[in-house]
């Protein structure tokens, strides 16, 4: 795992030398269009880690995850 102001980027091994690599952002805390590149800019330390390397499959994408609440199922 990884932290940026208003983002998180999530790395698991999915292979000897392959890996899945996500984000979680809040759209309101970055102001440009969110696309890979500009995520993985706002990780220098992992950017150096995985740019340059074969992408096994297209970015994908879905959210907005957050949802309102409508009632409190149990204390706490």
């Amino acid at each position: 795992m990884h932290w940026s102001a208003g983002a998180e980027a999530y790395v698991t091994p999915v292979g000897p030398r392959c890996v899945n690599l996500a984000f979680l952002w809040q759209e309101d805390a970055i102001s440009e269009k969110a696309s890979f590149e500009s995520l993985l800019d706002r990780f220098p330390a992992l950017g150096e880690r995985v740019r340059g390397a074969t992408l096994e499959s297209e970015a994908r994408g879905s959210g907005p995850l957050s949802r309102p609440v409508k009632a409190r199922v149990a204390r706490g």
